[in-house]
């Protein structure tokens, strides 16, 4: 049973792209929201270069789109802890990847 569990789930350290350590919460969570919302913003699709085609399968076989249930994000994102919530915001992309 997990939720007997005396382990806690937990996050970093973190190191960016500078060499700067986030230990702290609220420093994670910056970290992790300068993350999500470098991913998640919208870009100008007229400077956007192309990837290299990889997927070598069927035509028929490549996700193409990718639908997100409601249900699954509040599921996924209930809870008020930041620690908490960016455990919730790995298993978000998780489910919407599975």
């Amino acid at each position: 049973m997990r939720s007997r569990s005396r382990t806690k789930e937990t996050i970093g350290p973190l190191v960016d792209d500078t060499g700067i350590t986030a230990i702290l919460p609220e420093d994670l969570a910056d970290k992790f929201n300068i993350y999500f919302s470098s991913v998640f913003t919208s870009e100008n699709k007229t400077t956007v270069t192309s990837a290299d085609e990889v997927y070598k399968g069927q035509e028929s076989d490549k996700l193409l789109d990718i639908q997100i249930e409601s249900g699954k994000v509040k599921k996924c994102l209930t809870g008020s802890d930041v620690i908490k919530l960016v455990v919730r915001m790995s298993c978000l992309l998780g489910c919407l990847l599975s």
